[in-house]
């Protein structure tokens, strides 16, 4: 796992698999049991940018 890295997690609420993005420097990752991430969805909506 490295930073930039979508992987799939499941939560607890709601309860479901959703994709996230790591966050947390690579660094840190090794030395550490626990990651920053920002949950995405899959879902594609109509949304101007």
């Amino acid at each position: 796992m490295k930073r930039g890295d979508v992987l799939l997690h499941k939560f607890k609420e709601p309860d479901k698999r959703r994709p996230v993005l790591i966050i947390t420097r690579d660094e840190a990752i090794d030395k550490s049991n626990a990651v920053t991430v920002i949950p995405t969805t899959t879902t594609i909506r109509d949304v101007e940018s």
